[in-house]
């Protein structure tokens, strides 16, 4: 087995109990990312909008979050901004993954400036995605 073979065994070790949130209004996204997520060990509560990403994170705090850029009524550029400041403060962070479709540098840099840690392009690859959940988390 390769060292790529062997990592991507370890995800449902590594990311078992983590609490996710997945901030994504297409709902066959949404429902593929919390197969792959669950199916890696984590804890996974979903949101299709700003609004209920906020609804959810008072619910149960996560460890991380996935979210879309492009949803409509507010984006995730927005709803990071706004996250963000709350979590300020309140003195605490939650590690961030832009999964979006907008994927020009000056995508990029946008997101990193609304406050995201992280930036994969869509289609997934759940690879990459537990790859780099593994990492904000430092697991």
């Amino acid at each position: 087995m390769n060292t790529a073979q062997q990592d991507t065994a370890d995800f449902p070790r590594l990311l078992r109990g983590v609490r996710v949130l997945v901030v994504e209004d297409d709902p066959d996204s949404r429902e593929l990312l919390e197969v792959v997520l669950r199916d890696a060990g984590m804890i996974v509560d979903s949101a299709s909008s700003v609004p209920e990403a906020f609804d959810a994170l008072m619910a149960n705090r996560p460890d991380v979050i996935i979210s879309d850029i492009g949803m409509p009524f507010e984006n995730g550029y927005s709803f990071l901004r706004n996250l963000r400041q709350v979590l300020l403060e309140e003195g605490s962070k939650i590690p961030a993954l832009a999964l979006t479709g907008y994927v020009r540098p000056e995508d990029r840099e946008r997101a990193f400036a609304a406050g995201f840690d992280m930036h994969l392009p869509k289609p997934i690859e759940p690879d990459h995605v537990l790859r780099a959940l593994a990492e904000l988390t430092r697991r």
